[in-house]
């Protein structure tokens, strides 16, 4: 349920309220999801050799929820999609898988609270590339910290999971 804008402010902080304002969110924008396409390096932990990724990730902006998907490929060998990582958070659930050529098991994290936690801390840490969440998603506590600085939290238990925004002095 969306809510308006006068209930976003009421139960927002206003320097939380101000935050997304000024990372783009709007609070009359009314869709679930942002969609997110990436490009990048990146490698296997304990490995020299660097891969090129493209990937797509979808964030939820009314509950705590996100899908990454890459694929990797060598420059020299084109991009055949050698190795494809999926990392998750869905229905309070994490999830990370790798695979090589889209079907070879080569990793898969086992559910665990750290790992839901994990995933739930990556979520709050990228609340900036989709800052409409900020207004809409209820899932999130927030609560001013240290001067500059705003602490966001979500779920509960073993899984509860903070993040610590650092502000400019322009907010």
């Amino acid at each position: 349920m969306m809510q308006d804008e006068h209930g976003i402010r009421e139960r927002l902080l206003p320097a939380v309220y101000e935050l997304a304002l000024r990372l783009g969110a709007d609070p009359g924008r009314r869709r679930s999801a942002v969609r997110l396409g990436q490009t990048g390096r990146m490698r296997q932990l304990g490995a020299s050799r660097w891969m090129a990724f493209r990937a797509e990730q979808t964030i939820s902006l009314l509950r705590c929820a996100f899908n990454w998907r890459a694929r990797t490929w060598r420059a020299r060998t084109g991009p055949a999609g050698l190795v494809s990582v999926c990392d998750a958070l869905s229905e309070g659930e994490g999830r990370l898988d790798v695979r090589a050529l889209g079907f070879i098991p080569i990793a898969r994290a086992s559910s665990s609270p750290a790992l839901i936690r994990g995933e739930l801390m990556r979520y709050l840490a990228e609340l900036a590339w989709a800052p409409d969440a900020i207004l809409l998603n209820a899932e999130l506590r927030w609560r001013e910290g240290e001067p500059d600085t705003l602490v966001v939290g979500a779920g509960s238990g073993e899984t509860a999971a903070e993040v610590v925004l650092s502000l400019d002095d322009k907010g």
